[in-house]
């Protein structure tokens, strides 16, 4: 037997182990929960009607001020929390401008009971020093801020805290859902891929006031959410040494940022392949670590990255199979495939391109997370609607290529198939949506309240439908309205998934096949595979 078919008989026995493998993991069940605790159920004998249900025009409040949240008070010393974000043009991105220290000194104090009944006057359980500055791109134009806040001991050195009975760090984000009337689709999402995957950021809802000597102002209903970061409780990767051969790492996908260690790949240099493949995204997007950090890394670090993930491009954008296929040694597909799943479901379109984290620690393969950024998700485009019948994530850098695996198509819709029946089944999504609403309660109205009118001049309620030329009205200022078109929303597009899944695989398009009989015999082991595996299952029911 020649070396070519020898290879070829191997290639098909590995076809058939791989796909009977995957076959089978449908059958195992999905109905443990990672260890996701979502904050309306640790809660669940809080009083949602507590304290006002709105503030007074001035947004002041006094001790007295009463929530069933707990309350995240920052005291500037006086200062103005300043805004240094701009928009660049040239880079099409939000930066902030060099030479300056862009965030303010506070002290934090977090008040949240045992009882759910939180007094701006009650002794706070934690307290810290700390340090406060305006994040995010499009929010950061917005009049009600997201922020990030490190946290400082006495001398100015970073000291974690477990805020909110989240896991001990020095780094925490205050996300505030401007654009997002229904308050609940980061809550929805995060919690959601955080019952599938680990690593997925953790969040709780607070009330934010800022303490100015000795008046207290209502900034308003926030999540204080886990940023992406490498730590106990968040990434858990090894610490990086700059002279090892194996490095840990975790990178982001997103538009260029000039304070970024940029990671060049092949991606970034092939607009011919790109033209040549017809491919349907813009690269307006770059790779930059995350971790290690800038002060950290080294040139050799960064250029070892870099050849890591050129190598996996290489093979996912090969003219020829069976370099193709060697993508499958490189990641982790289970992650690959619940990424896919959880943005697509949530028709988050950001994701792939901009807000995207993958991560190796040493000896590991690559991962796909965690997620993140869901503002614009379930039909919330600030300029479009969102189409419900048409897959999107099938377009995006990697999984474009994938899809023309039968093997990855095959484990995705297994693993939607099975994730259907339990945590993104239509009866759950509204259950957990439902009970989240009512556990939000006052604190809503009291936000709206505080920021109503800004919401009111977000231009994102009349948009015309493409392809009727009809208006259509996205209801924004009724709550309970936005949180129903949310689920409706999910059911939908849940139910074109449910029925053209599968559609999404793309035949092999590469241009050289080692020999064409042993193209034949690849694809002839792949539908042996599966009749081996569904003859395994009728013998296991």
């Amino acid at each position: 037997m020649g070396a070519k078919w020898k290879a070829a008989f191997a290639m098909i026995l590995f076809s058939v182990a791989v796909c009977a493998g995957f076959g089978m993991w449908k059958y195992q069940a999905i109905d443990k929960k990672e260890e996701r605790v979502w904050h309306h159920e640790l809660a669940s004998a809080a009083d949602p009607t507590l304290g006002t249900d709105s503030v007074p025009e001035d947004f002041m409040v006094d001790g007295n001020f009463t929530s069933h949240l707990p309350l995240v008070i920052i005291d500037t010393g006086g200062e103005e929390i300043v805004n240094y974000k701009y928009y660049d043009k040239k880079t099409d991105a939000m930066l902030y401008p060099e030479g300056i220290d862009v965030y303010t000194q506070i002290q934090i104090s977090v008040i949240d009971n045992k009882n759910s009944v939180n007094h701006i006057g009650d002794l706070p359980g934690i307290t810290s020093s700390g340090k406060i500055k305006v994040r995010g791109n499009h929010s950061a134009l917005l009049p009600k801020h997201q922020y990030r806040i490190k946290l400082l001991n006495e001398a100015g050195e970073k000291s974690g805290k477990p805020l909110l009975g989240m896991d001990t760090s020095d780094d925490w984000i205050l996300n505030g859902t401007q654009v997002d009337r229904s308050y609940l689709r980061t809550y929805l999402a995060m919690n959601l891929m955080g019952e599938m995957q680990p690593y997925t950021p953790d969040l709780r809802y607070c009330e934010v006031i800022i303490k100015n000597g000795g008046t207290y102002r209502y900034d308003g209903l926030y999540m204080m959410m886990e940023p992406i970061e490498r730590g106990e409780g968040r990434v858990e990767i090894s610490r990086y040494s700059p002279g090892a051969v194996s490095i840990p790492y975790l990178l982001k996908r997103d538009r260029y940022d000039a304070s970024a260690v940029s990671i060049p790949t092949y991606l970034d240099n092939f607009p011919e392949k790109r033209k040549s493949w017809e491919l349907e995204w813009e690269n307006d997007a770059v790779v930059s670590a995350v971790y290690p950090k800038e002060d950290k890394i080294t040139k050799q670090s960064i250029q070892k990255i870099s050849e890591e993930i050129s190598e996996l491009e290489k093979a996912l954008y090969s003219d020829d199979w069976l370099e193709f296929i060697q993508y499958r040694q490189m990641i982790d597909m289970e992650s690959f495939c619940d990424y896919f799943i959880i943005n697509e479901y949530l028709t988050s379109y950001d994701a792939g391109l901009h807000s995207t984290y993958f991560y190796k620690d040493i000896g590991g393969k690559i991962k796909m997370g965690p997620v993140w950024d869901f503002d614009g998700a379930l039909d919330n485009g600030s300029h479009f609607l969102t189409d419900y019948n048409y897959i999107v994530m099938k377009q995006r850098p990697w999984f474009e290529r994938m899809i023309q695996d039968p093997v990855f198509v095959n484990k995705l819709c297994e693993r939607y198939g099975a994730l259907r029946k339990n945590i993104l089944s239509d009866e759950y999504v509204e259950k957990v949506s439902t009970e989240a609403l009512i556990f939000l309660g006052n604190a809503v109205k009291r936000d709206i309240s505080r920021w109503g009118e800004e919401y009111e001049k977000n231009p994102l309620d009349d948009l015309t439908e493409k392809g009727t030329g009809l208006s259509v009205q996205r209801v924004r200022s009724d709550t309970d309205g936005e949180v129903q078109r949310l689920i409706d929303f999910a059911s939908l597009h849940a139910s074109y998934m449910d029925q053209h899944i599968h559609e999404i695989y793309v035949p092999w398009e590469g241009k050289q096949w080692r020999s064409n009989s042993l193209a034949v015999l690849l694809i002839l082991s792949f539908f042996v595979s599966i009749i081996l595996v569904q003859r395994t299952r009728d013998g296991l029911r």
